[in-house]
């Protein structure tokens, strides 16, 4: 018996509701939450952690949220690069915003709107 295309995207929707909203991001959430204002600190000019969490955030509103809810994708990558920001940044309050929205879109998506084809631009 072979897997069609619909059985296969109700399997990757599955496992990706459990990998994802299940464990990677809580645990990522409950990684963080003990270094909120560390997580600012700079090693040299080009990076902090905020930094990768801002480009992760990016990545679900842009990649899954944007996508799926057919809404203006408004991402601003530079920004999420030259970011700084202590607690009084949005991320630094609240670094798994966009992940609750990517995890609602997650919980309601459908295996037929994950085979529909989508337009994503261009952010290089």
């Amino acid at each position: 018996m072979s897997t069609t295309d619909s059985q296969f995207a109700t399997i990757f929707l599955a496992c990706s509701r459990e990998k994802l909203v299940g464990e990677y991001w809580p645990a990522s959430r409950r990684a963080l939450s003990h270094v909120v204002e560390q997580v600012w600190w700079r090693p040299n000019s080009a990076s902090t952690a905020s930094q990768s969490v801002l480009h992760l955030n990016g990545n679900v509103t842009q990649w899954l949220v944007t996508a799926f809810n057919k809404s203006e994708d408004k991402r601003d990558r530079p920004a999420e690069f030259a970011a700084e920001g202590g607690s009084r940044c949005p991320v630094a309050r609240d670094p798994w915003r966009h992940n609750r929205r990517g995890e609602k879109t997650l919980q309601r998506l459908t295996a037929e709107e994950l085979l529909a084809p989508y337009e994503f631009r261009d952010t290089i």
